[in-house]
Parts: structure tokens; sequence; C-alpha cells
């Protein structure tokens, strides 16, 4: 699941949750994060970061 909206100045919020895997195909974590990345002219660049539990990623429209 991964969610983004655009706030139209510039600015997002993305939220997503994902899952790493070993090489034998295990779990190796799962994890959330949610940004706030931002238009710095000619590329979008990460403003704010912050990880969490993969339960708590938003649902953005």
């Amino acid at each position: 699941m991964t969610g983004v909206k655009l706030f139209g100045n510039g600015i997002a919020i993305v939220s997503t949750a994902a899952v790493r895997y070993k090489a034998d195909g295990s779990v190796l974590e799962s994890l959330g994060v949610t940004y706030l990345p931002r238009n710095a002219l000619t590329e979008w660049k990460i403003a704010v970061l912050t990880p969490h539990s993969p339960e708590t990623a938003l649902s953005l429209q």
C-alpha cells in the first residue's frame, strides 16, 4: 500500500508499508515510512522522513 497526496505548492506527503526479504525468501523486516518530499526546482527532495510500524501507514487519496 502506497499513498501520495500533492498539496499543490511544491510539497507532497507519501506513506507506504514494505517488507524486506532475506536471500532465502524469509522475512527480514516489515516497516512503514511516511515522508514529505518538496520540489526543489529541478527535482524532488525528501524534507522529512519518519519510520513507523507498517500497520500505521496512511491511506492517502
